[in-house]
C-alpha cells in the first residue's frame, strides 16, 4: 500500500495534533511519514467518489513514470537517504 502526496488524505484534528503534525525538517515525503505514523494510531479508510487534484506532472510526464520515480522515492527514503537527494532526485527525475 502506498499512501503519499498524490491521494486526498483526510485526518482528524486530534489524530493531527497527537502526532505533532508534519515534521518541520522534511523537505519532501512528508506525508509519507505522517501517515506511517498515524497508521499505529488510527484506521484507516479509502473513500469512494471523486475529488480534483492538481494533474501537472502528469502534463509532462506518463503515469508510468510519475508511478516509477514515486516508487524509486519510497525505496531512497526507507534506505534514510538524506531530505535533499530525495528532493534533488524528485525535482530532476520528473519534467515539469
Amino acid at each position: 500500500m502506498c499512501y503519499g502526496g498524490d491521494q486526498t488524505l483526510f485526518i482528524t484534528r486530534p489524530l493531527f495534533d497527537k502526532l505533532a503534525g508534519f515534521r518541520p525538517d522534511m523537505l519532501i515525503m512528508e506525508e509519507y511519514e505522517l501517515v506511517s505514523r498515524a497508521r499505529n494510531h488510527a484506521k484507516y479508510k479509502i473513500m469512494r467518489g471523486k475529488v480534483f487534484i492538481s494533474a501537472r506532472k502528469y502534463e509532462k510526464n506518463s503515469w508510468f513514470e510519475v508511478q516509477q520515480a514515486n516508487y524509486t522515492m519510497i525505496k531512497m527514503y526507507k534506505k534514510h537517504l538524506p531530505q535533499a537527494t530525495l528532493k534533488a532526485y524528485y525535482k530532476n527525475r520528473l519534467k515539469y
